[in-house]
């Protein structure tokens, strides 16, 4: 005897709903984390200008594979955004600097790292 339902048990019932109830609980974490993100003690972060041509996953990575040497690419994009922009590596952001007295201001007057520790 075979039972064929057009419904699913209550079982799998129950499993997709919770899936959906987790799907909307995680959505909404993430849009707050976005909006916490942007800004720091109510004040908004400025904000560096990003290179395009980045795909899901590997970011800018493909750009800097090919005939034309990593550092040619980077200095094209240093034409095309300025002196200091940012790409991402993979899922990481990083931040390119092709200007040597923006680098010695990032490395030493701002960098808040060295500043707060102490090296023993």
């Amino acid at each position: 005897m075979e039972s064929s339902s057009l419904f699913p048990t209550p079982a799998l019932a129950g499993m997709i709903f919770a899936f959906a109830i987790f799907l909307y609980c995680f959505a909404t974490q993430l849009k707050r984390t976005e909006k916490k993100r942007g800004s720091i003690d109510g004040h908004k972060e400025a904000s560096l200008p990003e290179a395009s041509g980045k795909w899901p996953l590997i970011g800018h990575l493909h750009l800097l594979r090919g005939p034309v040497p990593p550092h040619i690419v980077l200095a094209n994009m240093a034409d095309k955004y300025g002196p200091i922009f940012t790409v991402k590596m993979g899922i990481h952001r990083a931040l390119i600097v092709s200007n040597w007295q923006i680098a010695k201001q990032c490395l030493t007057v701002n960098d808040s790292f060295c500043n707060s520790t102490q090296v023993y």
